[in-house]
């Protein structure tokens, strides 16, 4: 009974988050969920997690394009607050091409660098949702320390042989892009949808 208490109690904090809310009244075939809520992330790595994700954790996921089409005319007709939509069938096969890649090329990048981990092996998600995993994770490092950070990040920047952007996260939630971007601080919002899942 407790168990079944405190899963209604967490769905109907999903159920709050804007995203959520603003697409209720969305009829979708197969499910509408938050990115963020489909991985299973141990406590210890959900702050680097949520930094990596940043705003996708708050993807609704949806399975076709239909779906998706749906939801921009639902929210487009309502004035509704901004709402990305990721559908699980159509993505580019690329990304997930390069991220293969760049977990096969890093290692020997980083041979000499301790420290560091693929984000995709600290994240447990369903296989029907793998893709999605790779779309938003796929070339994401997480690293103990900002040194450390320094470190894989210019060592990545100057590697000829790189096939694809990346970013470097480090335990704590400090962010860096290899598109120039440097993050710092929470928004508050991702962490909880991490913790929802492990929940």
């Amino acid at each position: 009974e407790d168990v079944r208490t405190r899963r209604r109690a967490l769905e109907h904090v999903l159920a709050s988050v804007p995203e959520m809310a603003a697409t209720a009244a969305l009829e979708v075939a197969g499910q509408r969920q938050l990115l963020g809520a489909l991985l299973q992330v141990e406590a210890a790595h959900q702050r680097a997690i949520a930094a990596a994700l940043d705003a996708a954790a708050r993807y609704i996921v949806v399975e076709r394009r239909e779906s998706a089409l749906a939801g921009l005319q639902l929210l487009a007709a309502r004035n509704a607050p901004r709402v990305v939509f990721a559908v699980v069938t159509e993505a580019d096969r690329r990304l997930e091409r390069a991220a293969a890649r760049f977990r096969a090329q890093v290692t020997a990048a980083l041979a000499d660098v301790p420290g560091w981990q693929l984000a995709l092996d600290l994240v447990r998600v369903d296989p029907a949702y793998h893709a999605l995993g790779t779309r938003y994770l796929g070339t994401t490092l997480v690293v103990d320390t900002l040194a450390t950070a320094l470190r894989v990040y210019d060592r990545l920047l100057q590697w000829s042989e790189r096939v694809a952007d990346f970013q470097v996260v480090t335990r704590d939630g400090l962010v860096i892009r290899s598109a120039g971007e440097w993050v710092a601080g929470r928004d508050g919002h991702e962490t909880p949808l991490l913790a929802y899942r492990r929940e």
